[in-house]
C-alpha cells in the first residue's frame, strides 16, 4: 500500500481499468483545517449504494472531525468511525476479492491502509420450497444461492455453541466461500480433520457447484455411486447435524452437502421426520423394493424370456409368446430399445418446468409405448416391464443415486442377454462386492448392513417413536453416542 493517494489509484486503474462494474470515484472531503482527497473503489451490482451514500459517507465525514485520520493510526480511525462493520487492509492484493463481494474500499491520501466497508448487497431470492423436496406436513423454506442465508436457515434451528461454522476458499480465481459444520461434542474429530484436510488441498480455478467438491474430497473419486449425501432443506440438514454428520455449504449453490453417507441413509427423505413411524416404515420399504426393481427388474425379464422359459409358468409363458408374436427384434434389442426410449423421456422431463417435466417422463413414454405395440416393434409385457421400472426409478430421493441405478440396470441386462441368470446373479453379487468396498469417510457404504451393526440393523426399515431414540448410528463412531433429547428419526 502506497501512502500516496495517486499511487494507490494508478494500482487500482490498472486492476480494474477494464472492468465496467468497477466503480472509482475521487472525491474530497473537509477535515478540520484542510480538505482530504478520498477514494472509493466498490462493484455498483453488489454493493449497497443507499447505505454507502447515507452511512458510510456521513460517518466518514464525522470521523474526520475528531483528528483521528491526522494521527494515522488505523486502529484509532475503525474506533473513531462510527460505521460497523469496517476493517482495514495494507496489501493492495487483498482488496480484490472483497470488491467483488459487495464490499465498498476507501482510500485516504497520506494514510498507507485501505478501510473496507460492509455494504454488500449481492443479487439473491428470498428461502423457497426446494422444487426436488416437496413438503406436506414440514416447512416451506429451503436454502437459497446466499451463503449467510443458508447458515442462517441452519442456525435458527440449532440454538448451539457446539455447532462450529468453518470458511474456507476455494478456487484460485472463483475464491469459492464453502462452509464446514459440525456439531464439535458429536461429530467425530478424526473425520473433520480429514474433510478439512481435503478441501485445503483442493487446487483448481475454480468450484461453483456440488459436483465439482464432491469429485475432489470422496474417497473414491471414479465410484459410480454418490459418497455425499444432499438436500435443500434445512430441517433435514439439521436432523444430519445432530446425528453426528457433517455438512458443507457452499456459495452460491441452493444445497448443501452431508456425509459421511452410505445407501440406506440416501433411501430417507426429508418428510420421514413428519411422517407417523408405522407409515414412514412402510415407505421405507416401498424405497429399498422400488430400487430392486429399477435395477434388476429389466434383466431379470431379459434373462427370464431369452433363456430360461422352462421356468416361466405355462400360461404366462403362453401369454408372453403370444404378446411377441410378429416382434422383429429379439427380447434383448427389444429391451434395451424401450428402456432407452424412456430414459430418453426421462431426461427430456428433466429440462421441462416443474409437473409438465414429470408428465412427459412417463405418460409421453407411455404413449409412444403403446404406439410402438400398434405398430408390431415393441410387446406389451415388455412395456409393463419398461413403464414399472420407469416410475420405481421416481421413488429415488437422491438424484445422484438415480443416475447411478440407471447405469447399474444397462450394465446388468448386458451379462443377462448373453449369460441369462447366470449373468443376473453375477451382476448382483458384482454390484453388492462392489458397495462393500466403498467408504464415504470412513463409514461403510452398506452399513449397518455390512458390516453387520445388530443395534442399528432395524433402522434400515423401521423408525422407532422418538422416545425409543437413545442411540445415535452407531457406524459413525462418534464422540457422543447417545441422543440426549432425541430426534424423529434414526438412521
Amino acid at each position: 500500500m502506497h501512502t500516496k493517494l495517486s499511487d494507490n489509484e494508478a494500482w487500482v486503474k490498472q486492476a480494474f481499468g477494464k472492468t465496467e462494474e468497477v466503480m472509482i470515484q475521487s472525491m474530497q472531503l473537509p477535515e478540520q483545517n484542510q480538505i482530504r482527497r478520498v477514494l472509493i473503489v466498490y462493484s455498483a451490482e453488489l454493493c449497497d449504494l443507499q447505505r454507502l451514500n447515507q452511512q458510510v459517507l456521513p460517518s466518514a465525514q464525522t470521523m474526520f472531525q475528531t483528528g483521528a485520520l491526522s494521527k494515522g493510526d488505523p486502529q484509532e480511525i475503525v474506533s473513531a468511525w462510527t460505521f460497523s462493520p469496517l476493517r482495514y487492509e495494507r496489501e493492495l492484493e487483498n482488496m480484490i476479492v472483497p470488491i467483488f463481494e459487495g464490499m465498498a474500499v476507501l482510500f485516504f491520501d497520506g494514510i498507507p491502509y485501505a478501510f473496507l466497508a460492509g455494504i454488500s448487497k449481492p443479487p439473491q431470492r428470498e428461502p423457497a420450497e426446494p422444487n426436488t423436496e416437496i413438503s406436506v406436513k414440514g416447512p416451506r423454506d429451503g436454502f437459497t444461492e446466499e451463503l449467510f442465508i443458508n447458515l442462517g436457515l441452519i442456525r435458527k434451528r440449532l440454538k448451539t455453541n457446539s455447532l462450529e461454522v468453518e470458511m474456507f476458499r476455494v478456487g484460485k480465481r472463483s475464491q469459492t466461500r464453502i462452509s464446514l459444520l459440525y456439531l464439535r461434542d458429536v461429530a467425530k474429530e478424526s473425520v473433520i480433520s480429514d474433510v478439512r484436510e481435503r478441501i485445503n488441498k483442493i487446487d483448481s480455478d475454480g468450484v461453483y457447484s456440488t459436483s465439482q467438491l464432491e469429485e475432489q474430497i470422496v474417497d473414491s473419486k471414479l465410484s459410480i455411486f454418490p459418497q455425499m449425501d444432499y438436500t435443500g432443506r434445512p430441517d433435514y440438514a439439521t436432523d444430519s447435524l445432530l446425528k453426528g454428520r457433517f455438512v458443507l455449504v457452499i456459495d452460491g449453490v441452493p444445497v448443501v452437502l452431508i456425509a459421511p453417507c452410505n445407501l440406506f441413509l440416501m433411501l430417507k427423505a426429508s418428510e420421514d421426520l413428519y411422517t407417523n413411524y408405522f407409515y414412514g416404515a412402510f415407505e421405507r420399504a416401498l424405497r429399498i423394493l422400488g430400487l430392486l426393481i429399477a435395477v434388476l427388474l429389466p434383466g431379470f425379464y431379459v434373462a427370464i424370456t431369452s433363456f430360461h422359459q422352462d421356468q416361466i409358468p405355462l400360461t404366462l409363458l403362453a401369454t408372453l409368446l403370444i404378446a411377441r408374436k410378429g416382434i422383429p427384434f429379439t427380447v434383448p434389442l427389444e429391451s434395451f430399445l424401450m428402456l432407452l426410449l424412456f430414459e430418453l423421456f426421462r431426461e427430456a422431463g428433466m429440462r421441462l418446468p416443474g409437473k409438465v417435466g414429470q408428465t412427459l417422463a412417463v405418460v409421453g413414454g407411455l404413449i409412444i409405448g403403446d404406439a410402438a405395440i400398434r405398430a408390431g416393434i415393441a410387446s406389451p409385457s415388455l412395456l409393463v416391464v419398461a413403464g414399472t421400472t420407469a416410475v420405481t426409478t421416481f421413488t429415488l430421493i437422491n438424484q445422484s443415486l438415480a443416475g447411478a441405478v440407471s447405469i447399474l440396470r444397462f450394465l446388468i441386462m448386458v451379462l443377462c442377454s448373453f449369460l441369462g441368470l447366470f449373468g443376473f446373479f453375477i451382476g448382483v453379487f458384482a454390484v453388492i462386492a462392489y458397495m462393500s468396498s466403498l467408504r464415504s469417510f470412513g463409514a461403510p457404504y452398506l452399513a449397518p448392513a455390512a458390516p453387520l451393526y445388530w443395534k442399528d440393523l432395524h433402522g434400515i426399515l423401521l423408525r422407532m417413536p422418538g422416545t425409543k431414540m437413545q442411540r445415535r448410528p452407531g457406524f459413525l463412531k462418534l464422540k457422543d453416542k447417545t441422543r440426549k433429547g432425541g430426534t424423529y428419526d434414526e438412521e
